[in-house]
Parts: structure tokens; C-alpha cells; sequence
């Protein structure tokens, strides 16, 4: 499991409260918490959170993940 998050001046999404807390309590998960960007980190980095999510699909189903 991959949770990625702003830490950016955010009033919608807190990091500390939503993103670090969910991160703890999933086994194995990986936090990744990028700079000055706040909740819509798939507009602010779409090419990062495509990338991990084809990293989290090859290691479900070796061989499947979009190449690119």
C-alpha cells in the first residue's frame, strides 16, 4: 500500500492528521509526503502517482503493470 500526500498549506487534508496516521496502521504501507503541494496530489504529480501505482500493481500481478 502506497499513501502519498502534500504537506503543503492544506485546510481540507492535514498530513499529520489524515495521511501519517493511516500510513501507521497499514502493514508495509510506504508514506511518501511531497513539499509544498497540498490534497490533489494526482494533478500536482500525476506521472508519480501513476508510477506507484503500476509499482503496487507489479507486485500484485508480476508481469500486468502498464509499461511506460
Amino acid at each position: 500500500m502506497v499513501v502519498i500526500s502534500g504537506d503543503g498549506a492544506d485546510k481540507t487534508v492535514s498530513t499529520n492528521i489524515h495521511s501519517r496516521p493511516f500510513a501507521a496502521v497499514l502493514s508495509n504501507a510506504k508514506l511518501i509526503v511531497l513539499p509544498d503541494i497540498g490534497h490533489m496530489v494526482h494533478h500536482a504529480v500525476p506521472e508519480l502517482v501513476v508510477a506507484e501505482i503500476g509499482a503496487m500493481i507489479g507486485m500484485i500481478a508480476p508481469g500486468r503493470a502498464a509499461a511506460n
